[in-house]
């Protein structure tokens, strides 16, 4: 992960992610990734630095089935998310993680 490819989020952005029920600490520590997809974003809390990757393109598991890039139900703690993971369903939290390009992290605690 190179942090130079990163960039603050925008004012409208966090508009955006709160309308989507998302909440951070400090949202000046969530560094994102051009091109940004604010709407691959739900009900996540942010805390610690966090480094989203682009979230542009389908998951694709098994037998053909896909999943939507994006974090849907999630605590991030001080974690590097790669390019077009799926996070959906963390009960407790994700926290000082390295999560590479294509992940699927689905239903777990902590």
């Amino acid at each position: 992960m190179n942090p130079a490819k990163f960039r603050l989020l925008t004012r409208e952005e966090i508009i955006l992610l709160q309308q989507q029920h998302c909440h951070a600490v400090d949202w000046n520590q969530v560094k994102v990734k051009d091109p940004f997809s604010p709407e691959k974003f739900r009900e996540v809390y942010f805390s610690g630095e966090v480094y989203l990757g682009c979230q542009q393109k389908d998951v694709h598991i098994r037998n053909g089935y896909t999943l939507p890039s994006g974090i849907y139900m999630a605590a991030i703690h001080h974690c590097s998310i790669g390019d077009n993971v799926h996070i959906s369903r963390v009960h407790g939290n994700i926290a000082h993680y390295r999560i590479g390009e294509g992940c699927v992290i689905r239903n777990i605690d902590t």
